[in-house]
C-alpha cells in the first residue's frame, strides 16, 4: 500500500498498487470504491475551458461511484444540483480547500459516509439508470419535449 499525509491529513492506501496506473472497469471498478471510506470525484477541464467543464454536466463517475454504492464527494458542477440533493445522496466542494475540509469532515463523522452512500445508490438505481434514460430519450424523441 501508500501512506503518506498531505496538508495534514494522513492517507493510507492499502489497495492502490493494485489499480494504479490503469484503468479498471466493472467489478473491479465496483470492488475498488467500495474499499474507499470516500470517492473524490474531480472534473477535468473539457477543451482546455474549466468554464466549459462547470456548464458541461457531471461526469459518468457521478453515477457509477454512487451507482455502486460508494460514498461521493464531487465538485459543484452545472446540473449535479438538479439531479442529486448535496448531504443527501453525495456531498458537493466548490474548492481545493473545501474538498479538504469535507474529507476532515466525514472522516470525523463517519457514521454519515454509508447513510449519505445508501441514499445515492438507491437515487441513481430509481432514477439514473441506462433503461431510465432510453425511455427518456425515446420519449423526447416522440414528443419533442424535454422531459427533465
Amino acid at each position: 500500500g501508500i501512506n503518506y499525509t498531505h496538508d495534514g491529513i494522513q492517507y493510507y492506501y492499502p489497495r492502490i498498487s493494485e489499480w494504479r496506473g490503469r484503468a479498471i472497469y466493472g467489478k473491479e471498478f465496483s470492488k475498488a470504491v467500495l474499499s474507499s471510506e470516500i470517492n473524490v470525484n474531480i472534473h477535468y477541464p473539457h477543451h482546455g475551458s474549466e468554464e466549459f467543464t462547470k456548464e458541461y454536466g457531471p461526469n459518468p463517475k457521478v453515477f457509477e461511484i454512487m451507482g455502486a454504492g460508494g460514498f461521493l464527494i464531487t465538485d459543484n458542477v452545472q446540473g449535479v444540483l438538479d439531479l442529486f440533493e448535496n448531504g443527501k445522496h453525495l456531498v458537493i466542494y466548490n474548492t481545493f480547500a473545501g474538498m479538504v475540509d469535507k474529507i476532515r469532515y466525514y472522516l470525523a463523522n463517519n457514521s454519515l459516509i454509508a447513510k449519505i452512500a445508501a441514499a445515492g445508490k438507491e437515487e441513481v438505481i430509481k432514477k439514473h439508470t441506462w433503461p431510465i434514460r432510453v425511455k427518456q430519450a425515446i420519449e423526447i424523441t416522440k414528443t419533442g419535449r424535454n422531459i427533465f
